[in-house]
């Protein structure tokens, strides 16, 4: 059996050893390494490793702690950042909306009878009467606001009939009210459809299918030419028929529909002259409009072509300014417009004829009815020539 020593005696005997041998090869060591030293020429590569060894061998400098408050900083702005833009792209933020009071637009009060209208011109009234009643077979409704002496007249004005063309006042208006509040441009172009294609005034019918036309184009052919087609264009643009009846209501007409799309030659679109005329107001107080856009639509209806001489401008002096929108179907005849006499009253009147189809004395009873409206305004204030009386005191 062969006998084992203890551990501890194997260490305490083999450890001097071991000692000694480690620190003759650290001596050896160090003498190659000072060898080396010495023998190493100054070279580029010397230089190279001495500077490495200096910089590993300098103490790191302390940094400030601000700085590192700085750093975290700039690193949760940046989290952030990348953070809305991946929320962005897979939900956008949604499109703000323009504030109901917005100054951009006017806000739009509610087309009601307009209280500083009161007092009615009841001698104004009995003259339209009586012209009327001269055309039995004819229907005439008129309403007359005079924006000067706040007076009106009214003939079964608030009678809700068909509008015909003067549909396109509150069309053009929409759409100009939609422009203050930066819903559409007018450079904005409009693609022309088949299914746009309307009979009757106007030219762009015959344009060629896809063509494209400006909003302000249309808005021009629709007033100026009568034009149906750019008419519907403009309709479709502005939301559709349900929309811009929405719109009307927003401002207080009641009776004012589109019903169809151009030509109504059956004449569903329906108005009333009140409602016409009280939107005319509207537009020249400014309570519908910027100032910019009022002027733009009164220029438009300031160059009515279709039957400008016809109607209203028919029984007027030749350097009344008038801003009117005219209309002609088979069963109704109708002008409405905004009329400044020469340095003198402002005025609007709404004339709608109701007729059997094609009569044209309609057009002439609204011509008469223009001149005797006009002949009341125009006239001179009567001055008394009468010498003034002295007021006698009684003596006592």
């Amino acid at each position: 059996m062969v006998r084992r020593l203890p551990a501890s005696k194997i260490n305490r005997s083999l450890w001097p050893k071991l000692l000694r041998r480690r620190q003759r090869k650290h001596a050896q060591r160090i003498r190659i390494q000072r060898n080396q030293r010495i023998a190493l020429p100054i070279t580029g590569q010397a230089m190279l490793m001495r500077s490495k060894k200096l910089q590993i061998e300098q103490p790191a400098t302390l940094v400030p702690v601000y700085v590192y408050l700085v750093r975290l900083l700039i690193g949760l702005l940046g989290a952030s950042t990348i953070a809305g833009t991946i929320l962005s792209i897979v939900q956008p933020l949604p499109r703000p909306l323009l504030a109901k009071n917005s100054t951009s637009a006017p806000t739009a009060q509610k087309l009601t009878s307009p209280a500083v209208f009161k007092k009615e011109n009841t001698e104004l009234k009995q003259k339209l009467q009586q012209l009327a009643a001269q055309y039995p077979q004819l229907k005439l409704h008129l309403s007359l606001l005079n924006l000067t002496s706040k007076e009106m007249v009214d003939v079964q004005g608030t009678s809700e009939i068909p509008a015909a063309g003067t549909i396109k006042i509150p069309i053009l208006i929409a759409l100009f009210q939609q422009i203050d509040r930066q819903q559409l441009q007018l450079n904005e172009k409009l693609m022309f459809e088949k299914s746009m294609i309307a009979a009757g005034n106007g030219d762009m019918a015959m344009q060629p299918v896809g063509s494209k036309f400006t909003v302000l184009d249309s808005a021009t052919k629709m007033i100026v030419d009568n034009d149906n087609t750019a008419t519907n264009l403009l309709i479709k643009r502005l939301g559709g028929q349900d929309k811009l009846n929405t719109q009307f209501r927003s401002w207080g007409l009641a009776n004012t529909t589109i019903k169809s799309l151009l030509p109504d030659f059956a004449g569903t679109n329906v108005s009333s002259p009140r409602e016409l005329a009280n939107l005319l107001q509207r537009l020249d107080q400014g309570s519908l409009l910027s100032s910019t856009a009022r002027r733009q639509v009164l220029a438009m209806l300031g160059k009515t072509k279709t039957n400008r001489n016809l109607m209203l401008s028919g029984g007027l002096e030749p350097k009344t300014k008038i801003a009117h929108k005219t209309g002609d179907i088979a069963g109704l005849v109708a002008d409405v417009g905004l009329i400044e006499l020469p340095g003198q009253q402002k005025y609007v009147l709404a004339a709608m004829v109701i007729r059997p189809s094609g009569d044209d004395q309609a057009v002439e009873l609204i011509q008469k009815s223009s001149k005797i409206v006009q002949q009341e305004y125009a006239k001179p204030a009567i001055k008394s020539t009468a010498p003034p009386q002295l007021k006698v005191t009684p003596q006592p």
